[in-house]
């Protein structure tokens, strides 16, 4: 059963990914091979990459290179911009902040 859901809104011009759980390595390239279907199909330097990971755990230790590579893959894609809700989960916050700073992807988190 996937853990994430991805819609693309034209109009916006923003893609919308929700994510949640605990991920493994199943999780990440079911996510990656779907995400990269789905922005193959637009500019992404017009389209906002806007994530909800309200829901997302904490990544263990041998999922950071995966989560590394998918900021990186953001970062070459160029979107416009790229935000990350998260409401109550400040160790998350803190972990994909240092990965967006380790990366050089710039990430707003909120």
């Amino acid at each position: 059963m996937k853990k994430h859901e991805l819609s693309l809104d034209r109009i916006k011009k923003e893609v919308n990914i929700r994510i949640w759980g605990m991920y493994g390595p199943e999780d990440a390239n079911s996510f990656v091979e779907d995400f990269t279907k789905l922005v193959s199909t637009i500019p992404t330097s017009e389209f906002i990459l806007s994530f909800d990971a309200n829901e997302l755990k904490v990544s263990i230790q041998a999922m950071l290179p995966m989560l590394e590579g998918c900021f990186k893959m953001y970062k070459e894609l160029g979107f416009k911009k790229i935000i990350v809700k998260i409401e109550n989960n400040v160790t998350l916050k803190m972990q994909l902040k240092r990965i967006g700073k380790t990366t050089g992807l710039d990430i707003e988190i909120v």
